[in-house]
């Protein structure tokens, strides 16, 4: 896996293999490999998927289910070190995935325009500006995680709640332009802190948009908590934090844990928590769900406002 040759006459000793835990909530887990055993079927490498907890996987254009008795059908038959995969279970669980190697941190991706679900190679973070070589970033508007988001503005500046690529994840790259990239990924500069988005209050979806607000027309607090509604049905949710208020919003996707999310074509709504308990409402008129969307959304605590454009979308 890290393409080098060892033994024979390297004076290099043979890799050790280790054992791979994958820890994984509820709902859908947006996840990658940073190692991976010599066979890397989905029937081995789910091998202690015992209880038939994790149900289904899908990655960018392929997918497959589980029949029964970790039993998979589908198009999706074996893990591949540079994507990723939406990986669902009914229950919190650990996969354990015996006999691993790490694989190579430099692999070259062959990146199209628009959307790629990617791996990365790696078991550390790392900044966003540390990880993508300077010359590659202005192909990029937007980096999209589980329930995180970066979107790179005309000025080079990124925005959102992803500021660490962290190995082991799964990431969307939108681009404009289609690119080979390797990650620049130098050990002296990972970092060793992870981004917690769990929330409780929502199950995490395979089918995701976000909406961005701006903080400078609303002046909320920091501390103030964003809620996002489809119908009476909480969908996302996004702590204050910054100007730049980017909340997830769960889609439906066709399990029982996201009934009620948002459908295409479904108009979420917003609330406000405020620190002192009040729940106020935001008005502006949205555009409507559609899985992986980015609109910046323009909301007005005064339901007399009217803001013309409310919503732009990339």
């Amino acid at each position: 896996n890290c393409d080098t040759c060892v033994e024979g006459n390297t004076n290099l000793d043979a890799c050790e293999s280790f054992l791979y835990n994958v820890p994984f909530h509820v709902g859908a887990n947006l996840i990658s490999f940073y190692a991976l055993p010599l066979d890397n079927t989905l029937s081995n490498m789910l091998i202690s998927n015992d209880n038939d907890f994790l149900y289904a996987i899908s990655g960018l254009t392929n997918s497959s289910i589980n029949l029964g008795n970790n039993m998979w059908e589908g198009s999706l038959t074996e893990i591949s070190k540079t994507e990723g995969y939406w990986f669902k279970t009914i229950n919190a669980m650990t996969l354990d995935i015996p006999d691993v190697w790490d694989t190579n941190d430099s692999i070259e991706y062959n990146l199209s325009f628009g959307s790629n679900l990617v791996s990365l190679p790696t078991n550390l973070s790392f900044s966003i500006e540390d990880i993508i070589p300077d010359d590659l970033e202005l192909y990029f508007e937007a980096i999209i995680g589980e329930s995180l988001i970066a979107v790179r503005l005309e000025d080079g500046s990124w925005i959102g709640s992803l500021s660490m690529l962290q190995g082991g994840k799964g990431y969307y790259f939108i681009l404009n332009e289609s690119i080979d990239f390797i990650y620049n990924i130098n050990r002296g500069s990972s970092k060793v802190s992870e981004q917690n988005n769990f929330s409780a209050e929502y199950t995490q979806s395979s089918q995701q948009a976000f909406y961005i607000l701006d903080n400078d027309l609303l002046n909320l607090n920091l501390g103030d908590v964003v809620y996002a509604f489809n119908n009476d049905v909480i969908v996302g949710k996004r702590i204050v934090n910054s100007r730049w208020i980017d909340v997830p919003i769960m889609g439906y996707d066709e399990t029982l844990r996201t009934s009620g999310y948002c459908n295409e074509n479904d108009f979420p709504t917003f609330k406000v928590k405020k620190q002192s308990g009040e729940i106020v409402n935001l008005y502006g008129n949205v555009s409507s769900f559609k899985s992986q969307d980015i609109s910046f959304v323009e909301l007005s605590l005064n339901e007399e406002i009217n803001l013309l454009p409310s919503s732009t979308n990339i």
